[in-house]
């Protein structure tokens, strides 16, 4: 009950909901900085679609992955 309070006040407990839907997501999930572009996380599922591993991810630059359109 807890922690769906916690989701229902736009929050997430560590380790709680969020944690194992970004983990056992089938779908390649890519966390980044708003405000600087840096890959902060990403799911297993990155693996299968781009081929990297998770570590190999973090602190590179979006703009790597997927260049600006233009």
């Amino acid at each position: 009950a807890e922690e769906r309070e916690d989701v229902a006040a736009g929050g997430a407990a560590p380790g709680g909901l969020h944690a194992a839907v970004f983990t056992h997501s089938p779908d390649a999930i890519v966390v980044v900085d708003a405000h600087g572009g840096r890959i902060l996380d990403a799911n297993l599922a990155v693996r299968r679609y781009l081929g990297y591993e998770p570590s190999e991810l973090r602190g590179r630059h979006i703009d790597e992955l997927w260049p600006p359109a233009g």
